[in-house]
């Protein structure tokens, strides 16, 4: 019988040797997962030569020169990046957006996020993201804006609850910088509020940490409640227990991309829905083991038990889905 060949790849007339590309790839996506984006950079621009449409080496190289500052650049791949395919669509565009924003290319966050969300194309999950990026984009549009003659004045807190949630994070994602310490008493009474939507809670906690705001306030969310200091906060993606759990899955899905990037949506929702929560009471290793139990079970159609952890799994996707908790 006789052997089907591999199929060799080739640039231009030279072939290349085999496993080269693989080698390429593997090294330049392990440097990114470890933070040396000065090497990774090289390394996945030697291997798009080979794929230049490769969807994860392109996001792969956005977050690198992202991380490296080098953004115009970072805007060109995270460009390739949006043309590589409908799969990767909204990951591409949260990267292009946050580079358009180092970029100050203001006007056309703004315009690109409101189109998004009248259309509805962002799913649930990613909806909060999206809104703190345009929240972020405005506040960095004001600062090269002339102020207004008259600060706004805080609403009536039961007034602003009265508001659709889309319009609550809207009207303080307007609030200019300058006028942010001003509203802390307001922000610090809505985080506090036990009738605050979760992601509007988060929203006033980074605005309370933003301005260094020092009085403590107790916030309750999916059943958890503490009293915290919100100058004294990490921010979103300083969550120290995330980054070890998110370690422990990537390591535990390492050859199950699938498992892996439901994993990283989980937690991303996680992060934003229970901030400043993390676990509490459950250490990074079994916060991640149920994690990878529930994971499995989505997976298997099994139940994935009784835990405290995949409790709060459930509490928190019901929330995004909408549905009465």
């Amino acid at each position: 019988m006789r052997r089907k060949r591999r199929q060799l790849r080739k640039q231009g007339k030279v072939i290349v040797m085999p496993g080269t590309f693989e080698r390429l790839l593997d090294a330049g996506l392990r440097a990114v997962s470890e933070e040396r984006y000065d090497e990774a950079a090289p390394l996945i621009r030697q291997a798009l030569a080979y794929e230049s449409g490769n969807a994860r080496l392109l996001g792969a190289l956005t977050v690198a020169l992202y991380e490296l500052r080098e953004y115009a650049e970072a805007k060109e791949a995270a460009t390739r990046f949006l043309q590589a395919g409908p799969a990767n669509y909204i990951e591409a565009m949260e990267l292009y957006l946050s580079v358009c924003i180092q970029l100050r290319d203001y006007d056309e966050v703004e315009d690109t996020i409101s189109a998004l969300l009248d259309e509805g194309v962002i799913p649930t999950d990613r909806r909060e993201k999206f809104l703190y990026l345009q929240g972020l984009n405005r506040r960095l549009m004001d600062r090269y804006d002339e102020p207004p003659e008259i600060p706004e004045e805080p609403p009536g807190l039961d007034e602003f609850l009265s508001l659709p949630e889309g319009e609550q994070h809207s009207r303080l994602s307007t609030v200019p910088d300058q006028e942010l310490p001003s509203w802390g008493e307001f922000l610090a009474a809505l985080a506090a509020h036990e009738d605050a939507s979760p992601l509007l809670i988060t929203y006033s906690l980074v605005l309370l940490a933003g301005i260094g705001y020092s009085s403590p306030v107790t916030v309750r969310k999916f059943g958890m409640e503490e009293t915290i200091v919100p100058a004294r906060l990490p921010g979103l993606e300083e969550m120290r227990k995330a980054g070890e759990v998110e370690a422990h899955l990537i390591e535990q899905f390492a050859q199950d991309p699938s498992k892996e990037q439901i994993a990283a949506q989980l937690l991303r929702t996680y992060k934003f829905a229970a901030y400043p929560f993390e676990w509490p009471g459950f250490s990074a290793e079994e916060v991640a083991d149920a994690y990878h139990t529930y994971i499995e079970s989505l997976f298997d159609g099994t139940d994935a038990g009784a835990h405290p952890v995949i409790d709060l799994i459930n509490k928190i996707e019901l929330f995004h889905n909408g549905r009465q908790l």
